[in-house]
């Protein structure tokens, strides 16, 4: 008699695609901000684009202290990084993160609730997001656009 196979897990609703080259340090803060989401029915995979080997450990532990699916591309670049994140997602929609963005606490519930109310055919979604400037904003930075950013 043939053994039953295992149930299959349920698919998660949102697969996070997580883009990364050789910065742990950015990618530590990224994490934390999936970590500390008020609404957690989603898969993380975090997408190594060919890091140098120390930095590639460290991104490998950080995504396993995260229970992160860890994926690595040979080579270089963001859009291999997101097409290798895009075939090993599971979700039933993708977001695609940097890992220099650290997502507010409600990001997935705000997300998965636009998403529910998205027509049946929709194929994708986009909103707003705001920078975290590391230096004051250069002088040739157009004054209308000051709104739109942090400082």
């Amino acid at each position: 008699a043939a053994s039953p196979e295992p149930p299959r897990p349920p698919v998660p609703p949102l697969s996070v695609v997580l883009c990364t080259h050789a910065r742990p340090d950015y990618l530590r803060a990224c994490l934390g901000g999936l970590a500390a989401q008020s609404r957690r029915d989603f898969e993380v995979l975090v997408v190594d684009s060919a890091s140098p080997p120390a930095e590639a450990a460290a991104i490998a532990r950080l995504a396993a202290e995260a229970g992160a699916r860890l994926l690595r591309s040979g080579k270089p670049g963001l859009s291999l990084a997101r097409n290798l994140g895009l075939e090993g997602s599971a979700g039933g929609w993708v977001a695609f993160l940097d890992d220099d963005a650290v997502p507010e606490p409600d990001w997935a519930a705000a997300l998965l609730g636009r998403i529910a109310l998205l027509p049946e055919r929709a194929a994708a979604l986009g909103g707003r997001i705001l920078p975290a400037w590391e230096a004051p904003l250069p002088g040739w930075w157009p004054p209308s656009l000051r709104g739109a950013a942090r400082v």
